[in-house]
């Protein structure tokens, strides 16, 4: 958390933790707070050893357990013996090789004309000249859409929402000839919802879209407060009334259908689902018992309970015993592993392949996860029911356009 505060790239997060994990376990798991300079020292010539570190790399740990003790911490960091500092090396010349020489045979010289007398320097005396300290590396400026999208999915926004607001933000910009939105204001924003609304002729809801992406981008992105956006052409929302089909309507509607194209049309008339609420379901939402579906993370990231329809219980029951003989057959070939929300795949690293997290209505294909690797099958895309209804609507027999 202290990492990301400083919004530093994701692999300097990932090495920081990387380190101070390492550094903890070298030590048996004791709390850093417990540990002193000859282990910080001890730790540090086991990594340089072990890796074969160069001196840029063994300040980049050493860097880590500033990070360590002073950001998280709050302790300074325990004084480390002089031997165990990383150190530049420097290219010899052929003048500093002879010197050198010279100068080892001189102080063995005086080595045996005088031995040593002095005392050792008690080691709570050593402490790191400030010429060694290493300053920290000239970090990349984090790019303004990499910002965006950690803000919004730190949030748990859709991956929907997520994709809207960077094509408003983008919009907003490339509207303004590229320029950064920190130094734009109020006045921008209205120059570009005006655009939308009098140059586009966009619809109200679309025009407050693009309003909700950039007030997102200024104040959690940015952290700028750009006040009340009032002077902009605002779309007016027209008040309209709900188009309501008849019960003669719908029976004409779902004789034309078929299949998994009719199961989900059942459920979004007979439970009222919305289209995506249907073909996100897991096995597991639904309770043949109580009659009941579950709704996991709907509109609003709100889970609800519906009734099953009894028209389309066995037509369910029947269309689950074949979806769970497909997921056997895809078990028996390595596959057959379902997306898991969050981390819980992390959590519960066999559940994508329990037969209660597949779901109802899955694709007929699959597809490669790019953040894992793993080659997934996805619910039913809403195209296919949507492009299915369709053209299964009689035209003399609805008279709602």
């Amino acid at each position: 958390q202290r990492v990301r505060d400083h919004h530093w790239p994701v692999a300097i997060e990932e090495a920081y933790v990387a380190r101070a994990r390492q550094f903890i376990l070298f030590h048996g798991r004791r709390h850093p707070r417990d540990l002193g300079a000859a282990d910080v020292a001890a730790f540090l010539k086991h990594v340089s050893e072990q890796e074969q570190l160069t001196p840029s790399q063994q300040s980049r740990v050493h860097l880590a357990l500033q990070f360590l003790y002073r950001k998280v911490l709050d302790l300074p960091l325990p004084p480390i013996p002089r031997g165990s500092r990383p150190s530049r090396p420097t290219r010899p010349s052929a003048t500093s090789e002879v010197a050198s020489s010279n100068f080892a045979n001189a102080r063995s010289a005086a080595a045996i004309a005088e031995p040593k007398s002095q005392t050792p320097k008690p080691r709570s005396e050593l402490t790191l000249s400030p010429s060694y300290i290493p300053t920290a590396p000239a970090l990349p400026v984090p790019k303004l859409f990499d910002l965006v999208h950690q803000a919004i999915r730190v949030r748990h926004y859709s991956p929907r929402t997520e994709k809207a607001y960077a094509h408003w933000i983008r919009r907003y910009i490339l509207f303004h000839d590229k320029r950064h939105p920190n130094v734009m204001g109020p006045l921008e924003v209205n120059q570009f919802l005006t655009h939308l609304a009098v140059q586009e002729h966009v619809s109200a809801s679309t025009q407050n879209q693009a309003l909700n992406a950039l007030l997102f981008l200024y104040k959690s992105v940015l952290q700028i407060e750009v006040g009340l956006i009032e002077a902009a052409v605002r779309a007016k929302k027209p008040d309209r009334l709900p188009v309501v089909l008849t019960r003669q309507e719908v029976a004409a509607v779902l004789a034309h259908l078929h299949g998994v194209v009719l199961l989900v049309s059942l459920l979004l008339y007979g439970a009222g689902l919305r289209l995506l609420d249907a073909l996100r379901l897991r096995v597991k939402d639904l309770d043949f018992t109580k009659n009941e579906i579950t709704i996991r993370d709907g509109k609003g990231q709100k889970d609800r309970v519906t009734m099953l329809p009894a028209a389309a219980k066995q037509l369910l029951l029947d269309h689950l015993q074949r979806v769970r003989q497909q997921h056997q057959e895809d078990l028996s070939q390595g596959r057959g592993r379902a997306p898991l929300p969050f981390a819980l795949e992390r959590k519960y690293p066999n559940a994508d392949r329990e037969w209660g997290w597949q779901y109802v209505f899955p694709a007929s294909s699959y597809y490669l996860d790019r953040d894992t690797g793993i080659s997934h099958r996805h619910h039913l895309h809403e195209s296919v029911i949507q492009k299915a209804v369709a053209a299964a609507v009689p035209s003399r027999a609805i008279r709602h356009p």
